[in-house]
């Protein structure tokens, strides 16, 4: 009976809330708030409310809003046209209690709502194209400060509402380093790469910035994120910040960590909303490029939508965990989810972030909305529960804050090298071994995750480095051995190979990068030591 009787609430709370929005949605766009108030005409609640008097009542005393204005006003001022003002300012009142509430960790429909409801509102007061994403920084900037006002009851209902529900989703945002979003956002320029780096990748985090400056010769800036000096110790600080044109910024200074209590994964997407730059490309520590990142904020996926998400590789597909607490609560996905590997049950792992490629600006509430997944009670109590951690709270962040996305819509790839019987149980299987990648729209190889030793995370080839001989393009769910090899199916057209290819090798240009890469970590030994340095030669390599 508990059970029901919540779920009971919670589907009167959406009721109510989609009441105020659909109302809002409906309208013709007014040039002012005032016309907006306008707009609200008793028989837009009439229509809609006529049913629903009673449960809405009931709704109201459950809620303890003991207020005899507000339940005469729900059950009697839809027959009066004269009331449209006092209907506007109940209705609004009503939501504002239930927006001012705490939403409980683990109920994600009220978050979800909440996160909509925000989306609509901020919609209607900044955004004056009707080009969606056309974010305009500046009226942002000039427009927003009401959002954090003192005083809700000097503003018009929209606003009221809006600084309601921003103030209870995002606290952690100012107060700190930021007063205000317009400080937020004016704290944004340029492109740039943005790096999280600890003690334990520190090494991996020389040899990347080594090939971005020396081989890949990118010009854009770096900046790179630790957390407090015990994360990454002075000394090593200096070491990075040697290299040309790259910033030294500790994370810990920005936000309200009582909250978001930042560590591990989670201080990914805190760090991108933190950096400099406006435009930006969240790198791992541990990515390995063999093009210029700048290249991506070329693509046409993301000149549009302001984003790039890279699929992860196909596993373990058919319903799990994960999708059927997603659909517990996302009930209207975006039209980029229902595309989704994920969304369809293809595979339990959708997206890949040791990049990600994100205009801040325009994807504004879709990044805090990331962030809010990464606060640390809603990523322990829930999301990490189901999903392995930040990845896949970028694109579930951007749905519930219904800002649409560019999943790059080409596989992911296996980058390494051509074994016999490396791993499992067969020793004549032919397999390629080492990392996934991923490429550009048009193919073209760019960059892969774990670097360029044989495996970061086993002390028996962490020492080592990958023999790079060829990569392969996925094609749907892949026979693994292990993490770190697949096997090809070649002959018999087996799983993850139904048409029988071959792996594609390396172009000369792309070998010769490879080359100077490899060359570079034998002379500064970032990764390896004198004494183990060098490829792991095995007679049972595949020949070309």
């Amino acid at each position: 009976m508990i059970l029901l009787k919540r779920r009971f609430l919670v589907l009167i709370f959406i009721i109510i809330t989609i009441v105020f929005i659909s109302i809002l949605l409906l309208s013709i766009r007014p040039t002012t708030i005032d016309d907006f108030s306008n707009k609200l005409t008793t028989d837009d609640f009439k229509s809609i409310l006529k049913n629903n008097n009673t449960s809405i009542n009931k709704a109201i005393e459950n809620y303890n809003l003991d207020n005899d204005d507000l339940m005469a006003c729900l059950s009697e001022c839809t027959l009066n046209k004269k009331e449209k003002d006092k209907i506007n300012k109940v209705m609004g009142k009503l939501l504002l209690e239930n927006f001012e509430r705490k939403t409980p960790t683990e109920d994600f429909i009220s978050l979800r709502q909440k996160q909509e409801a925000h989306a609509a509102l901020w919609d209607l007061i900044f955004n004056k194209s009707e080009d969606k994403n056309n974010v305009d920084k500046e009226t942002l900037i000039k427009e927003s400060s009401f959002l954090l006002s003192e005083d809700l009851n000097e503003l018009p209902i929209p606003q009221k509402l809006l600084a309601t529900l921003h103030q209870s989703l995002y606290p952690w945002v100012y107060n700190k380093k930021f007063k205000s979003l317009g400080d937020l956002l004016s704290s944004y320029s340029g492109r740039g790469i943005v790096m999280c780096v600890g003690n334990h990748h520190f090494n991996f985090a020389r040899s990347i910035i080594d090939t971005l400056r020396y081989v890949i010769k990118t010009e854009l800036p770096i900046e790179i994120f630790y957390n407090g000096d015990n994360d990454l110790p002075k000394h090593k600080q200096e070491t990075l910040s040697k290299f040309d044109n790259v910033y030294l910024t500790d994370i810990s200074e920005f936000f309200d960590n009582n909250i978001i209590n930042l560590g591990g994964w989670a201080i990914k997407p805190f760090s991108v909303l933190a950096s400099r730059f406006e435009e930006i490309i969240l790198m791992d520590a541990d990515a390995m490029y063999i093009r210029d990142p700048a290249i991506l904020f070329e693509d046409e996926g993301y000149l549009e939508k302001g984003t790039i998400f890279f699929r992860d590789r196909t596993l373990f597909p058919g319903s799990h965990n994960g999708s059927r607490w997603l659909k517990s609560w996302m009930f209207d996905p975006l039209p980029d989810t229902k595309e989704l590997r994920y969304w369809k049950e293809e595979t339990s792992h959708e997206m890949e972030s040791s990049t990600v490629v994100m205009n801040k600006t325009k994807n504004i509430l879709g990044l805090l909305s990331v962030c809010k997944l990464n606060e640390q009670r809603i990523r322990d109590d829930v999301v990490y529960k189901y999903v392995q951690g930040d990845k896949e709270t970028f694109w579930i962040g951007f749905d519930m804050a219904r800002q649409p996305y560019n999943m790059l819509p080409v596989p992911s790839v296996l980058v390494g090298e051509l074994n016999v019987g490396e791993a499992g149980d067969d020793p004549d299987e032919r397999q390629i071994c080492g990392h996934v990648g991923h490429t550009t729209r048009d193919g073209k190889i760019l960059f892969w995750n774990d670097s360029i030793v044989k495996d970061k995370n086993n002390e028996k080839y962490n020492n080592i480095l990958l023999r790079f001989d060829a990569y392969y393009v996925e094609d749907g769910e892949g026979e693994w051995p292990n993490l770190h090899c697949q096997n090809l199916n070649i002959e018999d057209k087996g799983k993850g190979n139904p048409t029988g290819k071959d792996p594609l090798l390396f172009d000369e240009e792309e070998k010769r990068i490879l080359n100077m890469i490899t060359s570079r970590e034998r002379s500064h030994h970032y990764l390896t030591t004198p004494e183990k340095k060098g490829y792991k030669k095995n007679s049972k390599k595949i020949r070309e």
